[in-house]
């Protein structure tokens, strides 16, 4: 039995239970709530595609991302994910429909340099 309460007295494996699950299912929201922050506090982020990768801007730094370090896409209706990195670090790199008068060349333009994602 994991839990029990018996004549009043706890069990050592109870506690950790009680200590360890919400810890192991919290840590991932966590650690989204604090990319977005982070992202949030430095502003609009301006994302120019181009046959040669993409530049993504914002009132702090530029940075240049190739094609070839973007290896995956999924198209969802509202915006085109692009996923890359390497085992240590991932890449994701949002790109919103909305930011564009030509969502259909957006595309064209993703699925000429990455792969769709397997099972997207």
């Amino acid at each position: 039995m994991l839990c029990s309460f018996e004549a009043g007295t706890l069990k050592p494996q109870s506690v950790l239970f009680a200590l360890i699950v919400p810890a192991v299912l919290g840590a991932p929201r966590w650690q989204v709530r604090q990319a977005v922050r982070a992202v949030a506090d430095r502003g609009e982020f301006r994302v120019v595609p181009d046959g040669a990768g993409l530049t993504v801007a914002n009132a702090e730094s530029v940075t240049t991302l190739s094609w070839s370090e973007q290896r995956y896409h999924l198209e969802t209706p509202e915006l085109f994910l692009l996923l890359g990195g390497d085992e240590e670090t991932g890449v994701m790199t949002l790109l919103p429909k909305r930011g564009t008068d030509e969502p259909a060349r957006l595309g064209e333009l993703t699925a000429r340099h990455t792969s769709a994602l397997p099972g997207g």
